[in-house]
């Protein structure tokens, strides 16, 4: 009896295995595997079409030849990729970054991805397009294509999440560039952007090398995922060098500030307004150009910084120490007061070194013309004597 219940349970568990074996052969494959699909480039369509929508609706706002324009795709990319990439860290870290979660794939992982690689073509096209000059060697090209090929290589190889993590880092970003399109004021851009840099580019970036790569991590040192460790040192020193080009503007535009103080109101809005405008290194050299020529190329940093700038057409000052410099006589000659004291300065103690200097000068000048005119005198009464 138990033979004959057995019999027909086993015909059961051999039916119902091949009925479960048909329908997962009948079951579509997962829209989301470690190869680019059709549905992976649709989506990186529709990323691009709406990051271009983005930059032609701030071109539109901002103007079509306004420097600032430079800054929406940034802003855009930023807002998207740290919002994208918070959910993936918070997910990898409840799970303990374990070696099946950190190299494994999600539908949302890979949207992130797909994010950030649509923002890198955009951004390369329509920098080369819009602002060419703006697109250099290292920042632009290098950076945009390794980025792009290293993101696609990901989402290729199925490997998602953990670039996905990495993501956050973006947040700083935002914050700088809602200041530089006018959003935040600049002040409160750059403390939230100094505030929030260090924690998420260095030390949230140097835990997760750890918890990937380190002793006990998710891929340690002979495991096949290890070779992304050299990727993640050099996003390490591309956040140092970017960190020391940030303090090095933001003590360039304190310099300009203070410079700025020297001019009065008039010239010194007009001259915010061409830094605002143009390149602020090439008009540092105009500021310290102007600042030559209010202190009239003296030494005397504090009273040229506390004057204005000097008319175009300044009227000559005669210098009243002409005389004063050890010499009996003063200038030989009518205007050399004018010249001398203007090249001089009108200095006390340098007009009257000058002008002694021009008196000795001028007077050893007449005495060589009275001694030739006695001698010519000489001559002609001998020759009309004889």
């Amino acid at each position: 009896m138990s033979a004959e219940r057995a019999a027909p349970g086993g015909g059961g568990g051999a039916g119902r295995a091949g009925r479960m074996g048909a329908r997962a052969a009948r079951a579509p494959a997962p829209a989301w595997h470690g190869e680019w699909t059709a549905g992976d480039v649709r989506v990186l369509g529709l990323w691009v079409a709406l990051y271009l929508l983005c930059y032609l609706g701030g071109r539109r706002l901002l103007g079509a030849r306004s420097p600032r324009r430079v800054w929406i795709l940034t802003l855009a990319n930023a807002v998207a990729a740290s919002a994208l990439g918070v959910p993936v860290a918070l997910d990898l870290e409840a799970r303990g970054w374990a070696l099946a979660d950190v190299a494994g794939d999600s539908t949302y992982s890979r949207l992130a991805l797909l994010s950030f690689q649509g923002y890198l073509l955009t951004d390369l096209v329509v920098g080369v397009v819009e602002y060419r000059k703006q697109v250099t060697l290292v920042m632009g090209w290098m950076h945009h294509i390794g980025y792009s090929t290293l993101t696609a290589h990901f989402l290729h190889r199925g490997i998602s999440n953990a670039y996905a993590s990495f993501l956050l880092e973006e947040l700083p970003t935002a914050c700088l560039a809602a200041g530089r399109l006018g959003l935040l004021d600049m002040g409160t851009a750059n403390l939230l952007f100094a505030l929030s840099y260090v924690p998420t580019r260095f030390i949230f970036h140097i835990y997760v090398m750890r918890r990937l790569f380190g002793p006990g991590g998710a891929a340690p040192r002979g495991t096949p995922l290890h070779v992304y460790v050299f990727p993640s040192y050099l996003g390490l020193a591309l956040n140092a060098y970017w960190l020391y080009a940030w303090v090095c503007s933001a003590l360039r535009r304190y310099r300009q500030r203070k410079m700025l103080r020297a001019f009065p109101g008039k010239r010194r809005a007009r001259l915010a307004s061409l830094i605002r405008r143009k390149a602020s290194r090439a008009h540092h050299t105009l500021l310290r150009s102007f600042k030559r020529r209010a202190s009239g190329g003296s030494g005397r940093r504090d009273s040229a910084l506390r004057a204005a700038a000097p008319p175009a057409h300044p009227e000559p000052q005669l210098s009243t120490a002409i005389g004063k410099g050890g010499s009996s006589g003063g200038a030989p000659f009518p205007g050399e007061e004018g010249r001398l004291g203007s090249r001089k300065g009108g200095g006390g103690g340098e007009g009257g070194r000058g002008g002694g200097s021009f008196a000795r000068g001028g007077a050893r000048a007449r005495g060589r013309r009275e001694e030739r005119g006695g001698a010519g005198g000489a001559g002609r009464a001998g020759r009309r004597g004889s």
